[in-house]
């Protein structure tokens, strides 16, 4: 298929991601994503996704799909809440893709829908949930054990003394009213390990500065964070079992290590 019948396929859809379809031509993302995909990019290419099972959650056209049969996955499965199913119907059969996408919300995701993943990509997604610390739960639970996440989200740009979140509802959020969820890097990093993930690796976009004297601008100062984690077993901390839900798990854990009720 020459480039000038695909132009001619590509007309009225409507594209995110920037992918090459022949040497000469791609399909018109938005550019102003193109950074953060390129970083997230990076980590995923340092995994090593040789007859893996891998997850895209948020998965709009399907370039990291692509990106993962390339990189030599036995099995790619894309989710998104909002497909035009024309886009990866095109760009399937125009790659010879054997990726499969489905229509579909993350808090529906179970271990048994799909069955659990060796590595599950999370770009763009997570500073968009109100529910941020369920839905990185239930991404934990349909990942393998020794398995690799790779997330990629907005994040506040502070001092990162603190692990915090910061939650705008409205014309308050720095991008627009849906971008509700914005983690420091302390906050995503600490959350992330408190749920059993192992940072292994990550990475800014901008590396915002905080400011010097512990203080916050007046407008948030919002940078793109990667972080490339795996999973381990959460072991024998109660805490964990205490948040997980444990009907078992009365007591929480004092300062000096003794038990009180909760």
């Amino acid at each position: 298929m020459d480039d000038a019948q695909l132009r001619r396929e590509m007309e009225g859809l409507s594209f995110y991601h920037t992918i090459s379809l022949t040497p000469t031509l791609s399909t018109p993302g938005w550019p102003v994503v193109v950074p953060i995909v390129e970083m997230a990019l990076r980590a995923l290419r340092k995994v090593d996704l040789r007859g893996k099972r891998v997850l895209d959650i948020g998965c709009r056209d399907g370039l990291f799909c692509f990106e993962a049969e390339k990189l030599g996955a036995a099995e790619v499965i894309g989710i998104d809440n909002d497909i035009d199913p024309r886009v990866p119907e095109f760009l399937i059969r125009t790659l010879r893709s054997q990726a499969v996408f489905r229509t579909f919300n993350l808090f529906d995701l179970r271990p048994e829908t799909f069955g659990r993943f060796d590595v599950i990509v999370f770009p763009g997604v997570l500073y968009h949930l109100r529910y941020p610390f369920w839905a990185l739960r239930l991404v934990r639970d349909a990942l393998a054990d020794g398995g690799t996440l790779v997330l990629e989200t907005a994040v506040l740009a502070d001092e990162n003394r603190h692990a915090l979140l910061f939650c705008p509802t409205g014309a308050e959020s720095p991008y627009e009213p849906t971008s509700c969820t914005f983690f420091n890097r302390k906050g995503l990093h600490d959350t992330l390990a408190s749920m059993g993930f192992e940072v292994e690796a990550s990475e800014c976009l901008m590396n915002l500065p905080g400011e010097p004297n512990g203080r916050l601008p007046d407008q948030p100062q919002i940078d793109r964070c990667t972080m490339t984690c795996r999973k381990t077993t959460l072991g024998r901390d109660k805490t964990n079992i205490y948040w997980d839900g444990d009907p078992n798990a009365h007591n929480l854990p004092n300062w000096d290590g003794k038990r009180r009720s909760a």
